[in-house]
């Protein structure tokens, strides 16, 4: 995969609305993108892990050709996302 995230400098602003857009609607969708995007690309997947705030910053190097490496960092925004529409109720 072309690394176009990294090439087109969305990754910031994605991992911008995944983690501070008020909708959760916007959330999902911005995770998903950096999801599809960061799988079986090292560029994008550096890049994406590079921009997240630190408290979704994963604990070690992830390789993006693992899935379960790139589900380390979207399971925890899934999770904030999750959060954070329970808290709307």
């Amino acid at each position: 995969m072309t690394p176009q995230l990294t090439t087109f400098n969305v990754v910031p602003t994605l991992v911008k609305l995944a983690t501070e857009d008020p909708d959760t609607t916007v959330r999902s969708k911005a995770i998903l993108a950096l999801s599809s995007g960061s799988r079986n690309s090292q560029p994008n997947l550096d890049t994406f892990v590079k921009h997240l705030p630190d408290q979704f910053k994963p604990p070690r190097e992830l390789d993006a050709g693992n899935m379960d490496d790139v589900d380390i960092v979207t399971n925890a925004l899934r999770a904030d996302v999750t959060k954070r529409k329970q808290e709307q109720k």
